[in-house]
């Protein structure tokens, strides 16, 4: 399903997965990666109500909200964990939010 056509609330998809896969491999280029979590980061509750709220009312709905695809991964070598951000519809790749070590969660 191509993202326009996602709803805000919708569930990750395989294709979002393979790309968030793709674009850290890419990005970590020659270190073994182990991915422990990937889905969709719940879009901001201001950003959601005027899709939300033109759907209701069967009004024409503006742009969605960006859809945000949050990976937690480590390496597989020294096991340093990372979580990354991705805003699926253009590829970009907003990281790291957040980095620390296996044990210190």
């Amino acid at each position: 399903m191509a993202p326009d056509l996602l709803h805000p609330f919708d569930p990750v998809t395989a294709e979002e997965i393979q790309s968030a896969v793709a674009l850290l491999r890419a990005e970590f280029k020659g270190i073994e990666l182990r991915f422990n979590f990937i889905d969709v980061n719940e879009p901001i509750k201001g950003d959601v109500i005027p899709y939300v709220e033109a759907e209701r009312l069967h009004q024409q709905l503006p742009a969605p909200p960006i859809r945000l695809i949050q990976c937690l991964f480590h390496s597989k070598l020294d096991r340093k964990e990372s979580i990354a951000l991705m805003k699926f519809e253009i590829g970009d790749l907003t990281w790291p939010q957040k980095e620390w070590t296996l044990g210190c969660f």
